[in-house]
């Protein structure tokens, strides 16, 4: 797996992720959209022409957007946009917090995958669904798909369910999200040269001005506060 330099905003309030000749990124804490909505305020600060906005409900569903016929709202885990052309620069914007997200990029087949699941149907078998689901509709060699993973929580901030917890305290072991979805894009046969993250960690990386991202499982928040993971798609012209 290879890491990823990223580059922080003058504002520090967005962090890009180099690679995948992508723009793709996610806000930070210091992200103020008062003004307006969050996902508006970021599209007028990465110049797209509309939001794509996914809020996944959890239930591992997948749905192909297609092109000029795209909605403006999603509740499925795996958008993917598949061998059509853009005539716009849309921005999809998920939540991006503790759990793990996974982007599957090929510019030669026009495929944009975002995967934005529970991490229990991430590691269980969300990846391997979308990527037979794209499979199924073209013809298509694994190993020219590139994979992106937003890790979330790194293996020592990870806490999950309390039996599963009880369980690896007795055995003294530790569940690596990031480590588990490469091994499985491995398995799939995505290259291990095309598989990309970063050491980023959604509850314990800082700077020296405090965290960089809001966390559920550090903060223990009433009231859910999100990061959005963004990822815009160019069009002809970009």
């Amino acid at each position: 797996m290879s890491q990823k330099n990223i580059d922080l905003s003058q504002t520090r309030d967005l962090i890009f992720f180099k690679g995948l000749e992508l723009t793709m990124g996610i806000t930070t804490v210091n992200f103020n959209a008062s003004d307006s909505l969050p996902e508006d305020h970021l599209l007028l600060l990465l110049g797209g022409d509309y939001v794509i906005r996914s809020e996944p409900r959890r239930l591992a569903k997948i749905v192909f957007l297609k092109s000029g016929n795209a909605r403006n709202h999603y509740s499925d885990d795996s958008l993917v946009h598949l061998g059509l052309d853009w005539h716009d620069s849309p921005v999809i914007v998920t939540p991006g917090g503790d759990e793990p997200i996974v982007i599957l990029f090929n510019q030669r087949l026009k495929l944009v995958a975002l995967i934005n699941g529970s991490w229990e149907n991430i590691i269980l078998y969300l990846v391997r669904s979308t990527i037979s689901a794209i499979r199924s509709r073209i013809n298509v060699n694994v190993n020219e798909i590139s994979a992106w993973i937003w890790p979330g929580l790194c293996r020592d901030c990870f806490l999950p369910p309390k039996d599963l917890f009880n369980y690896l305290k007795a055995e003294n072991k530790k569940i690596d999200l990031k480590n588990i979805i490469s091994q499985q894009l491995l398995d799939l046969g995505i290259k291990e040269g095309n598989i990309y993250s970063t050491n980023l960690c959604s509850s314990h990386s800082r700077s020296d001005q405090g965290y960089f991202f809001h966390s559920l499982s550090r903060d223990r928040l009433v009231e859910e506060k999100n990061n959005l993971l963004f990822v815009k798609l160019k069009n002809k012209k970009d």
